[in-house]
């Protein structure tokens, strides 16, 4: 992390960020101080990635007419393909049939 980045992410969650790392440099903990900033901001990271990553199967969900909830969906679009198959081959296949079955129901 570049260190205008490093600044930047301070100021932008302390209000006067100076003052909290002198505090840190003064009792000889600054490289904790620097360490527990970087490990926070990686978290929010990867939280933010798993957010979007979750709204964006819940848009995959709601436009694939699915009759299964949408747990169930997704440990199925999730598992990994079957040996010798894509998952885009599984998928296709299954909401192939899901669509005829729909217009030709068994009788």
């Amino acid at each position: 992390m570049g260190e205008f980045r490093f600044m930047d992410l301070l100021y932008s969650r302390y209000s006067n960020p100076m003052d909290l790392m002198h505090y840190y440099m003064n009792q000889g903990r600054f490289g904790e101080f620097v360490t527990n900033i970087i490990e926070l901001e990686h978290e929010r990271k990867k939280e933010e990635e798993a957010k979007l990553e979750e709204q964006k199967l819940w848009s995959l969900y709601i436009h694939s007419m699915s009759e299964d909830s949408f747990n169930n969906w997704k440990k199925k679009v999730l598992q990994p393909a079957k040996p010798g198959h894509t998952r885009d081959e599984d998928m296709t296949t299954s909401d192939a049939l899901g669509i005829v079955n729909r217009f030709l129901p068994q009788k």
